[in-house]
């Protein structure tokens, strides 16, 4: 079974699991993540408010950590 890790991001800020975090933790995380031998999907939740520069933020974190599979959910 895939790993999922959820990221949101609401009102500016970045939560991971409804836990708000700073980008640095966020780093972390992924790179913790980055080095496991199954590499996780990143669903990423964004509000219709945010903005697009902390969504490519959390992207090239993500990317940066080796985590190339990130899904977009969507509130329908």
């Amino acid at each position: 079974l895939p790993i999922c890790f959820p990221v949101t991001i609401a009102n500016g800020e970045v939560a991971w699991d409804d836990q708000i975090i700073s980008l640095d933790e966020l780093q972390t995380r992924f790179n913790n993540a980055g080095q496991q031998a199954q590499q996780p999907t990143v669903v990423l939740r964004a509000d219709k408010e945010s903005r697009y520069d902390t969504v490519a933020q959390v992207m090239s974190r993500a990317s940066e950590a080796g985590l190339s599979d990130i899904a977009f959910a969507t509130d329908d």
